[in-house]
Parts: C-alpha cells; sequence; structure tokens
C-alpha cells in the first residue's frame, strides 16, 4: 500500500503548491469564493502555475504535471478522488505503472479505507472528496 500513500501525498503536495502560488499571486486565501465572486480570473498564468478554475474547483499545471482538484468544506484542498489520482498517475507511467486504469485506483482506495487510513467526508460543496485520516 506504499506506493496507493506515496501517490496520494505528491497529489496533494502538487494541489498544494498551485494553491500556495494562486494565493500568492492573486491575494486571495479563499480562492473559489473570490473566483466565485469574480475577484480574480478564471485562468491565466501565476507564478509560472498555469490554471483554470472550474465549478468548485481547478485545473492546474505545476512542474510539467495537469493537477485538477475541487475545494472542499471550509476551503480545504487536502482532498482527492479515485479520477483525479489516476489522472494524475497516468502522467507518471513510470512511477505509476500499477495504476493504468482508473479502477485500479478505486481498488487500491478500497484498501486504504478498510485499513482506516483514508474516509470519505460526503460534506458539501464536494461530498465524492476523500481525506487522510489524523
Amino acid at each position: 500500500m506504499e506506493t496507493e500513500r506515496t501517490l496520494i501525498r505528491e497529489y496533494l503536495a502538487a494541489v498544494h503548491k498551485v494553491v500556495s502560488a494562486l494565493r500568492a499571486g492573486l491575494g486571495y486565501q479563499n480562492l473559489l469564493a473570490a473566483y466565485h465572486q469574480r475577484k480574480i480570473p478564471k485562468e491565466g498564468v501565476i507564478n509560472g502555475v498555469e490554471f483554470s478554475f472550474h465549478g468548485i474547483g481547478c485545473q492546474a499545471v505545476v512542474d510539467g504535471l495537469e493537477v485538477d482538484f475541487d475545494f472542499g468544506v471550509d476551503d480545504r484542498i487536502d482532498g482527492f478522488e479515485p479520477w483525479r489520482l489516476w489522472r494524475f498517475a497516468e502522467q507518471q507511467p513510470e512511477t505509476y505503472p500499477q495504476f493504468r486504469q482508473v479502477e485500479d485506483v478505486k481498488k487500491a482506495m478500497e484498501r486504504l479505507e478498510r485499513s482506516g487510513e483514508i474516509e470519505c467526508s460526503r460534506a458539501m460543496p464536494s461530498s465524492t472528496l476523500w481525506y487522510l485520516r489524523s
């Protein structure tokens, strides 16, 4: 299960890097609220990060990798979903050869859920986000 944990950590690190760059460059802590209030642009390039907001999330390119994420309750940025993890993994086939299909990630997440390492909050605005348990 170490590879699954590594994938999640690397995905979350990329999300954190995107959000940090956007917060610094755009001057808003709550990016989603600022986007919905039209205080910041829908898309652009800030601090070397190409971004495009959508619905309750953002798609970005950082360090040559595309990362797509949704903001969670209270502006959380530490959530993940099988599809988004798979999209992140498929860009790195040498690092993550075991995740060729989204089903592979779903099975890995099921193992992590059974072991108590992750949980789905089912909270809005994105009720499908999973989180690492503290």
